[in-house]
């Protein structure tokens, strides 16, 4: 049978809701409870890219759910620091949109791998270069040269 829905799966997907997760994280007590809600998150970040969310705003919600989890306060995810700390640099626009791009590209290539079913358990984030189609090849080396000219950015600040 295709496209069936089970009751169970009903069930799944209304256990798995942002308001959920959120309630399941503040009422957690054991170390059971945090690895549970964990599960929960990877599944449910599983789910939304299934239905298509886009890499950016599923990095964040999933990073501010992470961050509930871990430290019981909102904070800032990685694209947001990438653009403060861009201004408080100084760089210019183009060159922060393009560490932000980067990040976006980079997380799209990772939970792309990681809703694959043949990922590696023990390394979700590797990606096999030889699957990529030579778009996806282009824009890494793109993304790649955008991630090192932040690098000597900070490098260089730090040497001052």
């Amino acid at each position: 049978m295709v496209n069936v829905i089970s009751e169970r799966d009903l069930f799944a997907l209304q256990r798995l809701s942002i308001k959920h997760l959120g309630s399941a994280i503040a009422h957690g007590r054991t170390l059971a409870d945090f690895q549970r809600v964990a599960a929960d998150i990877r599944a449910y970040a599983r789910h939304l890219m299934a239905q298509g969310v886009q890499a950016r705003q599923l990095t964040a919600l999933i990073s501010r759910l992470n961050d509930q989890l871990t430290q019981g306060l909102p904070a800032t995810g990685t694209r947001e620091r990438l653009l403060t700390a861009g201004r408080a640099m100084g760089a210019p626009a183009p060159e922060v949109e393009g560490w932000v791009a980067a990040f976006d590209f980079l997380q799209t290539l990772r939970l792309t791998r990681q809703s694959d079913s043949s990922a590696d358990p023990q390394q979700p984030n590797r990606i096999d270069l030889n699957i990529l189609n030579p778009v996806d090849e282009r824009v890494l080396k793109a993304s790649l040269r955008a991630i090192k000219t932040l690098q000597q950015r900070l490098q260089l600040d730090y040497l001052r």
